[in-house]
């Protein structure tokens, strides 16, 4: 499948033509001020629309790339629906794009480097599974991804925008996964940080069958392996949403599949043609005092 790409570094046009064919990744990286230098890199694949398809810190892998439903990634779902109405930013299920590095249904209108730790994109997501046997959407998400070096660990400052296109039709209500990560199950530790309250870091279980908990809870989490020396966390400033005080925040660990999830989620109601959400959050990487640590900073300082 060919890809209208526009690829810009600083204000330099490398290529901007529907007829070059785009590159297979794009990296971004930055390296730590101190004396560690420890280097953060992320990557974006073409088999993913150019979803984040690898997140590594210190040289540690921290995301799953095995089909188009994982990854660092956006999806958006209507009416109560579910998969049954889902565009998601890397693709459609494995039943419809097959297995990484298979090619994916949704389709990357742009990519701009804007430096070497900054990333923006623009993709039509596609549906997880096809609609009435459409398989794109009419569901736009661009993101600003920027690689930032903290007061105590490094992070990405992700920016994602759900904008919808005319012809989509209205819905009742909207539930929007701006931001899930997908993590190697060795990151099967989950956490809560009480920013606001207590300030205390307390183990949580995962939410292994849905009848008996709910896997979203208001307090932001973080991933860490058993030994803490690498941890994943997801803060946002805006969860939880007033309406929904005990949501927000999701965890999973999918045994059989070997991989464990987090997310964080919105829900809107009346949803029209044209609409547009936005949303930030920060994904804190690093050992798991110092995500903790930074995490409790950005509440601090009102970031």
């Amino acid at each position: 499948m060919k890809h209208l790409v526009s690829i810009l570094l600083g204000t330099a046009a490398l290529a901007s033509t529907s007829d070059v064919i785009a590159q297979t990744s794009y990296l971004i990286s930055k390296t730590s001020y101190d004396s560690s230098r420890t280097k953060t890199e992320v990557k974006l694949c073409l088999h993913d629309a150019y979803a984040v398809c690898s997140v590594k810190w210190n040289g540690k892998e921290f995301i799953d790339d095995f089909d188009h439903g994982r990854q660092l990634q956006s999806a958006f779902s209507f009416d109560g629906r579910g998969e049954g109405y889902n565009p998601t930013e890397a693709g459609a299920s494995y039943l419809t794009d097959g297995l990484n590095p298979s090619p994916s249904s949704s389709v990357n209108d742009g990519i701009v480097i804007d430096s070497a730790e900054q990333v923006r994109t623009t993709t039509r997501m596609a549906y997880w599974n096809p609609v009435n046997g459409i398989k794109l959407s009419n569901w736009l998400v661009d993101k600003r991804i920027t690689i930032m070096n903290g007061i105590h660990s490094a992070y990405l400052d992700y920016a994602v925008t759900g904008r919808s296109m005319s012809n989509e039709p209205r819905h009742t209500s909207a539930n929007f996964e701006f931001l899930t990560g997908y993590m190697p199950s060795e990151f099967n530790k989950f956490y809560t940080l009480d920013v606001k309250g207590t300030r205390q870091l307390s183990a949580i279980s995962a939410c292994l069958n849905i009848d008996t908990c709910s896997p979203e809870q208001p307090l932001p989490l973080i991933f860490a392996n058993a030994a803490g020396t690498h941890a994943m966390g997801i803060y946002s400033r805006e969860l939880p949403q007033a309406a929904y005080p005990g949501a927000g925040y999701g965890r999973w660990n999918f045994t059989t599949e070997n991989v464990v999830k987090w997310n964080t989620v919105y829900r809107y109601n009346n949803i029209i043609p044209l609409a547009r959400y936005s949303y930030q959050g920060y994904v804190v990487i690093g050992t798991l005092a110092n995500v903790r640590q930074q995490m409790q900073w950005f509440y601090d300082n009102g970031q």
